[in-house]
């Protein structure tokens, strides 16, 4: 899957834009359903590796990061530089 196919949702992370990813997440305005958030939080881009909670830990975004592990993100998950 090239870059360009991944969910908006996850290019929004990608490029910093956390709004999205918590709109996505958030109970009261997602229509996203449990399974569908666990894949988004295990979802990784093709080129490096990395989750959306890779690209948030880059930028600082801890309580994200949090909100991410709460939804299925993997903690033990690692990227292609195994980070």
């Amino acid at each position: 899957m090239p870059t360009a196919d991944l969910p908006p949702v996850f290019l929004a992370a990608m490029k910093g834009d956390i709004l999205p990813l918590r709109q996505f997440l958030s109970p009261e305005a997602s229509c996203a359903s449990d399974d569908e958030k666990k894949r988004m939080m295990s979802l990784t881009n093709p080129q490096d590796g990395c989750t959306i909670a890779h690209y948030l830990a880059k930028r600082g975004h801890a309580d994200d990061i949090v909100l991410c592990l709460e939804h299925g993100a993997d903690p033990n998950a690692r990227n292609n530089k195994g980070e």
